[in-house]
């Protein structure tokens, strides 16, 4: 049975409009060049061939547009929404090759195929879910921590044992999935100052108390939401609005890719 499996794939943000493979390589050229006449001679096509699939683009939503002056006289450009739908399908052709690759080595069992398709598709209980890059990784004797850019602003740290980071082959500059669940979450009205990590600060968007515990969703400063799940005697203090400090320790966390 063969061992690698290969794919079409093409957009269509509407059922006029696809961008494949083909498209996109010459959007890029265009881009390169500036020119729709050069592009078609690196790509080895006519120009009616390059014009025809610019005009078909366009007839959706402006994608490449005549530029005047410059130094041959003006030419052509991509618009801020046509290097976004490189930039998109570009990612999605990285999923996929991931996807098609990870298949590749068991499609000579079904049973094996299940397997990998059912992790694909696993679903968790964790409510958090805090999408990381990682920027530094730190081995010690005991375990690996990992250093992750949250945003533009802030780190969080993530301890994981030496075992995994190896079978998970993370990478600096990798982007990775950091799971929380939330009672792993604890929530205070200032950030001490002994501990100098895994401190978010927002806003308290919803609290909600039933019975003896309650859920607390925290607006995030820098963007996105974290919930925290927590004693009802606890939030005594707790109002909507409230700017509040969400933690965990580096030791709570699970991280996935």
């Amino acid at each position: 049975m063969p061992k690698q499996i290969n794919s079409k794939m093409w957009i269509s943000p509407s059922k006029d409009m696809r961008l494949g493979k083909g498209r996109v390589e010459l959007l890029e050229h265009i881009h390169a060049t500036g020119s729709i006449s050069q592009a078609a001679k690196i790509m080895k096509m006519s120009y009616k061939a390059a014009w025809d699939s610019i005009k078909a683009l366009n007839t959706h939503e402006l994608i490449v547009e005549k530029q005047t002056g410059g130094k041959h006289g003006g030419g052509s450009k991509l618009t801020a929404r046509g290097l976004e739908y490189i930039e998109v399908y570009k990612e999605l052709e990285s999923i996929q090759g991931y996807f098609l690759g990870s298949l590749g080595g068991r499609i000579d069992s079904i049973k094996n195929l299940k397997t990998l398709t059912s992790k694909l598709t696993l679903r968790t209980s964790a409510r958090n879910q805090l999408h990381t890059t990682i920027s530094q990784i730190e081995q010690t004797d005991h375990n690996t921590m990992l250093t992750l850019a949250l945003n533009d602003y802030q780190d969080i740290k993530v301890s994981i044992t030496h075992k995994s980071l190896e079978e998970m082959d993370l990478k600096e500059q990798m982007s990775i999935v950091v799971l929380l669940k939330a009672s792993s979450i604890t929530l205070h009205e200032k950030c001490p100052t002994d501990v100098s990590y895994n401190w978010l600060h927002g806003t308290v968007k919803s609290l909600e108390i039933s019975g003896n515990y309650a859920e607390a969703s925290i607006e995030l400063e820098n963007g996105g939401e974290i919930v925290a799940s927590i004693e009802a005697v606890d939030c005594e203090s707790i109002n909507i609005g409230n700017s509040i400090w969400a933690h965990f320790k580096p030791s709570s966390a699970i991280v996935a890719i």
